[in-house]
């Protein structure tokens, strides 16, 4: 496994601006997760995989569908079509009252399921914290960057956010690496929003903003060497340290999910957010053109007496 970055030890014992946002996601983790629950609860989802259930609420959520949807939907599976049911709160509220037909007895089984995974849905931390198609508040454009489904979720996302920012913070100034991270997650999150018309479900994490952090790095190294850190590798330490340029993040990161927005434009069946993961990118790169125009002009004022050399700004990489 390799990422972009340098992994140095000494960065976990020191305060910085890496150690801040780490501390920040996990506080925030942690605090959501005693608050509310998880979604959706395991229960729910062994009674969705018993074949049977999963074929009956297949039938019954294309039974409410209109006829536009069904001749989208018409080359899925049941076990497509029951993913996409799972995630469709219209499907559950015309739950309660559409007049199915198929087998009563597994369709009034499936109503009571249902009704449980809608409430346990809006008390979940994906409803309190996360940012939506149907359901979204003005700070959760903001909450929904510091949250995570899972410990695993948030784990893999801290690698990166610390990683680029220990790294970028030796080159950057700290106000702009924050609102690399804060606006690219607001850009992560009109992404979502804009890209994925059918995702009914909110979305939470910090990948938009991870992927605007790799797209800023991406502009203002270009085809630079720098350091990447590869783990789990079977070494002392199972760590180590490699120089690679810095385009490489965009085939080995980056273009997975352009890939699979063009393929899934509507992120049907997968559960990864690869709009917000584009929207963040997309962000991220605009930020370091911004970043670079300003050094650029700066350089230039400051060579014509305009700023001192010892004005305290960062020069470009």
């Amino acid at each position: 496994m390799i990422f972009p970055g340098d992994l140095k030890v000494s960065n976990f014992s020191k305060p910085n601006l890496a150690m801040t946002f780490v501390t920040l996601n996990i506080l925030v983790f942690v605090i959501a997760n005693v608050l509310f629950q998880t979604w959706p609860q395991k229960n729910n989802m062994q009674d969705f995989q018993v074949k049977s259930f999963n074929q009956s609420l297949a039938k019954m959520y294309v039974q409410t569908l209109d006829p536009t949807e069904k001749k989208n939907y018409a080359q899925m599976t049941s076990n497509q079509l029951s993913q996409l049911a799972i995630k469709d709160q219209r499907f559950w509220a015309r739950a309660s009252y559409f007049p199915f037909k198929g087998d009563a007895v597994q369709i009034r089984q499936l109503k009571i399921i249902l009704a449980d995974l809608k409430s346990q849905y809006q008390d979940s931390v994906q409803y309190q914290f996360g940012l939506g198609q149907r359901h979204t508040s003005p700070w959760a454009w903001v909450t929904y960057q510091f949250t995570h489904y899972s410990f695993m979720h948030l784990l893999s996302n801290l690698i990166f956010i610390f990683l680029i920012i220990s790294y970028l913070e030796t080159k950057v100034a700290a106000t702009w690496i924050a609102l690399v991270y804060v606006l690219g997650g607001i850009g992560g999150g009109a992404g979502f929003l804009f890209l994925s018309l059918n995702e009914d479900l909110s979305v939470i994490g910090a990948s938009g903003s991870v992927c605007a952090l790799l797209g800023f790095l991406l502009v203002v190294k270009k085809n630079q060497t720098m350091p990447w850190t590869y783990l789990l590798a079977p070494i002392p330490g199972g760590y180590g340290r490699i120089y690679l340029p810095a385009f490489l993040i965009f085939p080995i990161y980056l273009l997975t999910d352009f890939s699979a927005l063009l393929l899934e434009p509507q992120g049907i069946v997968s559960t990864i957010a690869h709009s917000a993961h584009v929207g963040g990118t997309l962000t991220g790169l605009s930020l370091g053109v911004l970043y670079l125009m300003q050094s650029f002009f700066r350089g230039k004022a400051a060579s014509h007496g305009i700023f001192s050399n010892n004005d305290g700004l960062d020069e470009l990489f």
